[in-house]
């Protein structure tokens, strides 16, 4: 396998995984049959971007039944508006300007620009999503996003050109950024969002590999990317979105403004931390493999005492978590989700029912188990009433524990 940004030939992996299903095809209880595929994390030992070496089409990932919603989350509904606002007000958008979102999902992040009177255009490929989008009166073309694709659109020129969350979900990620350079107005800016690889090391977050997300970045690897196609990376920050995201600022070369000081401050850290050595990256897999048996163990002692019990959510991260951990409904009997087209299936291996969230209140466990561990204080905060019962919260990211 050879690294898709590079093209020089992969190390062998850091982590591996085993056979994982794809994560958001979730089962329905009377089929127990699901397709597994190899999944295993490796970084680049050239550019230093890190990858899995799976090749599935994402048209088989992102499909038309896709379950993901952004707007069931109230904690990134709050991140969204935020950017909006302050893009908006940094960039002094008005209603001759043009900002274009890809992966633009249900439109959680451009229902906050249309509100404004902007023009919007969302570019997301999952027709179940795109949808929602549609019905708020947000233009969305439902596609992958190209090279190809913004040849055909090159007429919207944009002033702002956000992707979060997205440059993660697609392979072709040189058609993608050299498809935002044809994209972008010769002044405009690319706002991207991603999980930062240093902080899924950091906090042995195995959980957020899965082979929805192909890539997994650093400072250094995203600006590689960048740079490949005469863009240039002037401003970084660091959020704690997703249990720890880099959001960096990019424009067109010859547009580029002095690099920020903290973009400067991150690169400094990752040059103290030896990003691009593969020496950073040899002690993960031991760290994953004790974190996944801590876990395990954890909630066995758990059921054997007595408890019963239940998760919370039914994110992507959940699958790797239950079949890394080897996690089944005879540890976890349920788990609940807000998202209705994800409720009456399971998921996937472990068969792990996913209910309405009605049903804590019904079953009080003594214990649930928050899958998206990253929002733990939104769900801690909404659902502080299993205190009545005596009932406690179980963590199992970076330290598997009991609150």
């Amino acid at each position: 396998m050879k690294c898709r940004l590079c093209n020089k030939k992969l190390l062998p992996p850091l982590l591996d995984l085993g056979a994982m299903p794809i994560a958001n095809n979730l089962s329905r209880p009377d089929d127990l049959s699901c397709p597994v595929y190899p999944l295993a994390l490796h970084v680049c030992d050239h550019c230093y971007l890190a990858q899995h070496a799976t090749n599935i089409p994402n048209t088989q990932i992102f499909h038309q039944n896709y379950p993901y919603f952004s707007s069931c989350s109230t904690t990134w509904l709050k991140h969204s508006q935020a950017l909006a606002q302050k893009l908006v007000r940094t960039r002094s958008l008005n209603d001759l300007s043009q900002v274009v979102e890809l992966g633009s999902n249900d439109g959680c992040l451009l229902q906050y620009f249309k509100k404004e009177s902007i023009p919007t255009l969302g570019i997301e490929p999952s027709a179940s999503v795109a949808k929602k989008a549609q019905e708020k009166g947000i233009e969305t073309i439902v596609e992958f996003f190209s090279l190809e694709l913004a040849q055909k659109i090159s007429d919207r020129h944009a002033d702002v050109i956000v992707a979060s969350n997205m440059l993660a979900h697609d392979p072709n990620i040189r058609s993608v950024v050299e498809g935002m350079k044809i994209l972008l107005k010769p002044a405009g800016v690319i706002v991207v969002e991603v999980a930062y690889l240093p902080k899924l090391i950091e906090q042995v977050a195995y959980d957020t590999i899965y082979h929805e997300h192909y890539f997994y970045y650093s400072l250094y690897s995203i600006m590689r990317l960048f740079a490949a196609h005469d863009l240039s990376v002037y401003d970084a920050e660091l959020l704690p979105t997703h249990g720890g995201s880099l959001r960096i600022y990019a424009t067109h070369l010859a547009k580029k403004p002095n690099d920020s000081p903290r973009l400067k401050k991150i690169q400094s850290h990752e040059a103290d931390i030896k990003i691009n050595s593969t020496a950073y990256y040899q002690q993960f897999a031991s760290r994953a493999i004790k974190n996944a048996q801590i876990l395990k163990k954890l909630l066995t002692d758990l059921k054997s005492s007595g408890a019963r019990v239940a998760g919370y959510g039914a994110p992507a991260k959940a699958i790797t978590l239950t079949n890394f951990a080897q996690i089944d409904a005879s540890l976890v009997s349920f788990t609940v989700d807000k998202n209705p087209t994800k409720q009456n299936h399971t998921l996937p291996i472990s068969n792990i029912p996913i209910l309405n969230p009605t049903e804590i209140k019904k079953q009080k466990p003594t214990h649930i188990l928050i899958f998206p561990w990253n929002i733990q204080k939104e769900i801690m905060k909404e659902h502080a009433y299993i205190k009545q019962w005596g009932g406690k919260w179980v963590i199992p990211i970076p330290d598997p524990h009991v609150v």
